[in-house]
């Protein structure tokens, strides 16, 4: 249990955030159904989180652990830079997209009965919140696990509790005008907060120099394709293509959706996105560094 307990900690900074989060919205907000309203937001962006950068944090881990427990950092820098990637490819556009469309999805997914246009509102501010902060949510549960490849235990529960702390003061600091989205808001930074300090631990034993150029290269082509994604959604949200009632609202909400994943492939794919190709590679099970 001693042994495991760094570890649980290490691993569940947004969860123990959320548990925060919930009494400090039951106790310092001064509206009904802000914990709700977390909550849905909460469990809207851990969908996409469990599909995408928790799924490659899983397949990846025992990679990281072998290339760690025969010390080839070179690898295991490599393999990081890979899977860190790779999360970004998907975690970019899904911020984006919930940042831009939180109010049809809330909308088409909770709306409904006692769930009225006022907590579509307040859900859809906490998603757009939490969209702040779900690249760097993300990328965390992939940094963290090559810590703990490299046999480093206390590292991640002093990222942790830094996150948790901040984000209580900030918590403290934004909820009285900002309400459940202030609270939503302070997670966000708190994990920019923890991905930073989790890159600076990572640095200290691991040289990324060689993956330098191709990384940038990738996270300028994935930016690009966000920005061409932003723009359109943008255009989308404006020209209200995601109103209406009923089942043609329903179908020009995912329309949108899907018509904004497909274009934002087509940019990365037309630029060049090594990621692409490794990411459906992973999902079909075909190929893939997790797989050695």
């Amino acid at each position: 249990l001693a042994g495991m307990l760094p570890i649980v900690i290490g691993l569940a900074p947004s969860q123990i955030a959320a548990l925060v989060d919930a009494w400090m919205a039951k106790l310092m907000v001064d509206h009904t159904g802000a914990v709700a309203h977390l909550s849905y937001g909460h469990l809207l962006i851990h969908l996409p989180l469990a599909v995408s950068a928790v799924s490659i944090a899983t397949v990846s881990f025992p990679l990281f652990s072998r290339l760690g427990a025969r010390g080839d950092l070179a690898a295991l820098a490599a393999s990081l830079s890979q899977a860190l990637r790779q999360a970004f490819f998907l975690l970019a556009p899904a911020a984006v997209g919930m940042g831009l469309l939180a109010v049809p999805i809330v909308r088409m997914l909770y709306e409904g009965r006692r769930f009225d246009s006022t907590a579509t509102g307040w859900t859809a501010q906490v998603v757009q919140a939490y969209a702040w902060g779900f690249v760097a949510i993300g990328l965390q549960q992939i940094a963290v696990r090559a810590l703990y490849a490299l046999g480093d235990r206390r590292s991640p529960v002093v990222v942790s509790l830094a996150m948790v702390g901040l984000n209580v003061a900030l918590n403290l600091l934004w909820v009285g005008e900002l309400k459940e989205r202030g609270i939503a808001l302070a997670t966000s930074v708190s994990a920019w907060l923890g991905l930073f300090l989790t890159a600076a631990a990572l640095a200290r034993r691991l040289s990324f120099r060689t993956q330098g150029r191709e990384a940038a290269l990738s996270v300028l082509r994935i930016l690009l394709g966000c920005a061409v994604l932003g723009l359109v959604l943008s255009v989308a949200s404006s020209r209200g293509w995601c109103d209406g009632e009923g089942w043609a609202f329903v179908a020009r909400t995912l329309g949108t959706v899907g018509g904004g994943a497909v274009l934002y492939l087509g940019v990365v794919w037309a630029l060049g996105s090594a990621e692409l190709k490794a990411v459906f590679s992973r999902a079909s099970g075909v190929g893939g560094e997790a797989s050695k």
